[in-house]
């Protein structure tokens, strides 16, 4: 990776690691809100596939 993205990339996986531990608390509304965050951070990475995954699992979590 080159610079700056590591950090963003990095902030990806701590949102999906939080939204996943919503999830097991059964808090839905973080659970959305923090995989709609990871998938907003693949997108400015340029990662269609991840992005739309976290979306995907942020729509089943509302």
């Amino acid at each position: 990776m080159f610079g700056g993205n590591h950090k963003v990339e990095d902030a990806c996986e701590m949102y999906a690691r939080a939204a996943n531990m919503f999830k097991m608390a059964k808090n839905w509304s973080a659970a959305g809100s923090a995989f709609c965050q990871a998938a907003r951070l693949h997108m400015q990475m340029q990662n269609k596939l991840d992005s739309a995954t976290s979306f995907v699992d942020a729509g089943n979590a509302y």
